[in-house]
């Protein structure tokens, strides 16, 4: 994250951005597994195109450049601007430094309890889904286990159930009742954790089942299913039986 100032008469343009994803971190807290996977799948999938010839960024190729140009040129790339909007200040430096503290620099430990509601789900939806486990029997010796922790490429995740039988199938419960980009955020931070774990290769991924608070066809609940994770209803008998027939499933063999 940044900021970039362009100052009209002495044709400057004053950049500066964060040397980390710490703002980010505080409003998602796994910002950092989740854009490093984007990321990562970006440029995999602009090095296998047929595009490969043009550079990243076409501004790189203009002689001067402006915030315009800095705004259009970048609007389709993994380089995003806001808007551009007008400031005032006598001095541009200054009022650089001043638009960072603002809208850059990271926010007192106090302000990210704000955020909490972008967590993949709270407490009390955790709570209601061991409740519900546990209530038909599911949790146990070789059933399910809760706060599984498994190991990522960097340091390890914690997902609300598992279960090993040569493979480790997820349980995770999700608040997907929420503004399209809440719950697309939420999903994607499930996602990112789920590839994380199978990318670091210690640990084999079998079923992923997200028990969530709306299964609608929401964009939310797209996003899981684009990245193989089964959705079901946090209140439904399917839930059950879904969980259930992971518990059944012969042991997988490598």
């Amino acid at each position: 994250m940044g900021v970039a100032l362009e100052v009209p008469e002495s044709e400057k343009l004053l950049l500066k951005f964060s040397g980390s994803l710490s703002r980010t971190r505080l409003i998602f807290p796994d910002a950092d597994a989740a854009t490093i996977g984007l990321l990562r799948r970006h440029f995999k999938r602009a090095t296998e195109s047929d595009v490969t010839s043009e550079p990243f960024f076409a501004y790189t190729r203009l002689q001067h450049l402006t915030l315009g140009d800095l705004v259009s040129e970048t609007r389709n790339t993994v380089l995003q601007f806001s808007e551009p909007a007008v400031t005032v200040g006598e001095d541009p430096q200054t009022e650089l430094e001043d638009l960072y503290e603002t809208f850059v620099t990271p926010r007192a430990a106090s302000a990210a309890r704000l955020f909490a509601s972008v967590q993949i789900a709270p407490a009390q939806m955790r709570a209601r889904l061991y409740r519900r486990i546990e209530k038909a029997g599911l949790i146990g010796p070789k059933r399910m286990h809760q706060q599984v922790r498994l190991p990522g490429t960097v340091f390890p995740w914690e997902f609300d159930l598992g279960h090993t039988n040569g493979k480790v199938d997820i349980v995770q419960s999700i608040a997907l009742k929420a503004p399209d980009d809440v719950a697309v955020n939420r999903a994607l931070l499930l996602a990112a954790r789920v590839e994380d774990v199978r990318d670091a290769g210690r640990a084999s991924v079998g079923r992923v089942i997200a028990a969530a608070d709306q299964t609608s066809r929401s964009a939310g609940v797209k996003l899981l299913e684009r990245h193989h994770i089964e959705v079901e209803d946090i209140a439904s008998q399917k839930l059950l039986e879904a969980v259930e027939h992971l518990l059944t499933q012969p042991a997988h063999r490598k």
